[in-house]
């Protein structure tokens, strides 16, 4: 009976295996791979595979979460500065993109208008 790795020999074999992942190994390639190298079976490789997928997804979003906030500060200040010069029409330009940003583009407003505009006639009988 195999012993269990210890989460050195983990973090190990996940550094050893992402550059192969990013060259375009295929899978059973790695499976044989880490059966020659590592002495472990399919079923633990597929575990570091989809644990490597999953670190990758976690960067993404926090690099995505990361620039959003950025665009929106640089927005802010485009627009505080516009404000500042009185350049109305750079101020609303920059404003449009930062609702759009913010996935706050004027369909989803219309609606909620129309909504509200709709309570308030039944309001009215």
């Amino acid at each position: 009976m195999g012993h269990k790795a210890t989460d050195i020999e983990k973090a190990r074999r996940l550094i050893e295996l992402e550059p192969l992942l990013l060259r375009g190994f295929s899978y059973n390639k790695i499976v044989e791979y880490c059966r020659n190298k590592f002495k472990i079976k399919h079923a633990e490789t597929s575990k570091y595979i989809a644990e490597i997928k999953e670190s990758w997804i976690k960067r993404q979003d926090s690099k995505r979460e990361k620039n959003l906030a950025e665009a929106i500060e640089r927005r802010d200040d485009m627009y505080y500065e516009a404000r500042q010069n009185k350049d109305i029409r750079a101020a609303l330009s920059v404003d449009d993109s930062l609702r759009n940003l913010q996935g706050l583009n004027e369909e989803n407003i219309n609606i909620k208008s129309e909504v509200k505009l709709i309570h308030s006639k039944e309001d009215d009988i």
